[in-house]
């Protein structure tokens, strides 16, 4: 092998190597995980995005996005079921690895697998300890609270007074 072989080859096998890595770290601490529920049967409404802004923006003023033109969604019942349905299958909590941000992430990507897009993540840094959860917005305009961590489903502004839930201030929303 000449030396200008070897400057190339180390390069690749450096990169093959790291990749070897990561692939072995996902599959030990973020394996896929297997769905064994069903999708929910219900039937599904489509809100438009001025729709879904309108009632965004009248709780949270500021510090949102919307990434869709439609959205899809159903009843407030159903929408308590699909949380159900999620908690039946969520990994375990592991704290600074597998804790709230990634609940929420993993329900909006539970939710939009069952035809229901019409859920947000929120970003909350106002109190002491930041936390994250979901918003779902029902197809009669209501929007509730998720949180994926403890189970929590409630109309948004009816959680408990410690701030954890709010929308103001330095929450972010993306939906």
């Amino acid at each position: 092998m000449r030396k200008r072989d070897v400057v190339l080859f180390f390069p690749l096998v450096y990169a093959v190597a790291v990749g070897a890595a990561l692939a072995v770290y996902e599959a030990t601490y973020h394996p896929l995980q297997t769905v064994s529920t069903p999708p929910p049967n219900f039937p599904v409404h489509t809100l438009t995005s001025g729709a879904v802004e309108k009632l965004v923006s009248e709780i949270v003023p500021k510090n949102y996005g919307l990434l869709d033109r439609k959205y899809a969604t159903t009843d407030v019942a159903n929408l308590s079921k699909l949380a159900a349905a999620f908690l039946s299958t969520k990994k375990e909590y592991r704290e600074d690895l597998y804790d709230c941000d990634d609940y929420a992430i993993a329900f909006k990507a539970f939710a939009s697998e069952r035809g229901v897009t019409a859920v947000g993540i929120v970003y909350n840094c106002n109190n002491v300890s930041p936390h994250t959860f979901n918003v779902l917005v029902s197809y009669d305009g209501e929007v509730f609270v998720f949180d994926a961590t403890n189970g929590a489903f409630f109309p948004y502004g009816a959680g408990p007074p410690d701030g954890r839930y709010e929308l103001g201030g330095c929450a972010y929303l993306i939906i």
